[in-house]
């Protein structure tokens, strides 16, 4: 099975890889929060627009807003996924 990869609270995990516990918050209330982001030619688009609505729904859920979710840590981890999926053969994201 070919492995692709995501974001998950900060780290680049393998998709398959278990991650969610009994104790996260979407599993304890069924409540959950994304965004999409297209990836152009390599370029990030929007991202900026991308986190503010990622922001304000967090707020909106009171969820807790840590203090690493910021532009500049958010484009190198979504950068890294890039790299991540370009070496495994991955040109096109879901």
């Amino acid at each position: 099975m070919e492995d692709t990869h995501c974001i998950f609270n900060g780290h680049l995990i393998s998709l398959y890889e278990p991650a969610i516990s009994f104790s996260n918050r979407a599993f304890r209330y069924g409540d959950a929060l994304f965004e999409s982001i297209r990836v152009c030619n390599g370029k990030i688009m929007f991202l900026k627009d991308h986190l503010s609505r990622l922001k304000l729904g967090m707020t909106v859920l009171r969820m807790n807003l840590p203090a690493e979710f910021n532009f500049e840590n958010v484009d190198a981890l979504i950068k890294l996924l890039l790299v991540k999926t370009e070496s495994e053969g991955m040109h096109e994201f879901a």
